[in-house]
């Protein structure tokens, strides 16, 4: 007797490859990448021209610090939608420390992206020291520009490469043995951004000192300045990698909360960013003694920006612990 022949089954769905199932949660992020790449290019560029035209035009300067009231906030939200994806990118049911390699490599671009600025002083004040341009205003004028056409020139080239990669992933989705493997467990992250922003809060006050140290001779003022910016670029590069990195090695309640402190973060420097515009405006203006207390408080928004995200480091270390050590 000859057997029946069985009826062909339905695949389930465990039986799809990874990479078909990365490829719906990747492309919501890779979209906005996409659209907020063009859109920090878009005002980047537009930075650019004015700031080359600051130093022509008197009334231009209020128009530059206007200009800094869009950057920021769509930076920030560039910046976010890049750890949007590389947190999508997780491939936690082969392996949790596992992501794809393009999202991972938009991380280190926006890392680098965040040392541009202090780059950009530093070669300002080189080009002093140096003597390129005089002690006019024509002069300030001019390094200024050189140094931030190198800080906005740099932006929008790194950012015109992660628009590309994001725009890549839309195209063709990644496939599963496109990824690569972090070396390092959500923990020691966890516990470098704590130290980073720990960092950057105590960054602050000590601006602060130094900004009163006005028995100084300006020159070395100045270096002081470049230094601490340098270092302060420094842990914001660092603050970029680790909060990517802990996305992407977290799920659940506790990349939840991650984001919550990311998002309060980013609040705060907006907020701060708006107050040290509006004290910017007043003493283009000459009415900066009325409104002397702007500075303070966006100092304090920065200190207290970086202690929530020191505090959220914490929250996510007293939950991971446990896990590590039942593991081991």
């Amino acid at each position: 007797m000859t057997p029946p022949t069985p009826a062909p089954s339905t695949p389930t769905p465990s039986a799809q490859p990874v990479g078909a199932r990365a490829e719906a949660p990747l492309r919501r992020p890779a979209l906005a990448v996409t659209v907020l790449a063009g859109t920090v290019v878009l005002t980047g560029m537009i930075e650019l021209l004015l700031q080359l035209l600051q130093s022509q035009l008197e009334w231009m300067q209020y128009v530059v610090q206007g200009s800094y009231l869009v950057l920021v906030p769509v930076s920030l939200a560039f910046g976010a939608s890049v750890l949007w994806l590389l947190a999508a990118s997780g491939i936690t049911r082969v392996d949790a420390r596992r992501v794809s390699r393009l999202p991972l490599l938009m991380l280190g671009l926006l890392a680098l992206s965040a040392l541009l600025a202090p780059a950009g002083q530093l070669l300002a004040l080189l080009l002093r020291l140096i003597g390129v341009g005089d002690e006019s205003a024509v002069g300030y004028g001019l390094r200024t520009s050189i140094g931030a056409g190198l800080t906005s020139g740099g932006t929008i080239l790194l950012t015109v490469i992660i628009g590309v990669l994001a725009l890549l992933l839309l195209k063709r989705p990644p496939r599963a043995e496109r990824t690569l493997r972090i070396p390092v467990g959500p923990v020691p992250v966890a516990v470098a951004l704590l130290i980073t922003a720990l960092l950057l809060a105590a960054s602050v006050p000590i601006q602060n000192v130094i900004s009163s140290w006005i028995a100084l001779d300006w020159e070395a003022l100045q270096i002081l300045f470049s230094l601490l910016t340098v270092t302060k670029g420094l842990l914001a590069a660092l603050l970029v990698l680790a909060m990517g990195l802990l996305l992407a090695l977290t799920a659940g309640r506790t990349r939840r909360v991650l984001w919550a402190g990311f998002i309060a973060y980013w609040v705060t420097r907006v907020l701060a960013a708006v107050l040290v515009r509006i004290f910017v405006f007043q003493m283009l203006s000459g009415a900066a003694t009325d409104g002397g207390w702007l500075t303070p408080v966006a100092w304090t928004a920065d200190v207290i920006g970086a202690l929530m995200l020191a505090a959220t480091a914490v929250v996510v270390i007293v939950r991971l612990v446990p896990r590590a050590d039942s593991k081991s």
